[in-house]
């Protein structure tokens, strides 16, 4: 078969030696647990964010020690990370966060207060104000 003005069709032949490849290096394998799995992508998350988790962490913690006598949500930690609503004795190291590469992020650093002891659970759900969390059920953290 030849086309006008081209010549021939470019085959190329492969003999078996050229089709298989190298020993590469087998990809790591998938963890076993879901947990492992959470994990992963929790570090992955404080990785590509540190500058910011580092900010919200300190908010955070600042949320909890103000809210030492009561529980909180990510509610208020949320508006902290935004600017708004800082008690004035807190001002000064509030300027507004960007927001982070990934939502999953604020729930790293949240986790991360958890793991240190900083917060604890109370055990109670209530509905989320934000509009951003659709009125899904967050839970009640107090100061640990």
């Amino acid at each position: 078969m030849t086309f006008r003005g081209l010549g021939p069709p470019a085959v190329a032949y492969y003999s078996a030696a050229q089709m298989t490849l190298p020993d590469a290096p087998r990809p790591p394998q998938r963890p076993a647990s879901g947990e492992e799995l959470q994990r992963l992508g929790r570090e992955a998350v404080e990785r590509r964010n540190r500058e910011w988790s580092e900010g919200a962490y300190q908010r955070l913690c600042g949320v909890a020690y103000m809210a030492v006598d009561r529980s909180f949500t990510a509610d208020e930690w949320h508006k902290h990370c935004e600017g708004e609503s800082v008690p004035a004795f807190f001002i000064r190291a509030i300027t507004p966060l960007q927001q982070p590469s990934h939502p999953n992020a604020y729930g790293a650093v949240v986790k991360r207060a958890y793991r240190e002891g900083i917060i604890e659970r109370t055990g109670r759900w209530v509905k989320s104000k934000r509009p951003a969390a659709h009125g899904r059920q967050i839970p009640e953290w107090r100061a640990k």
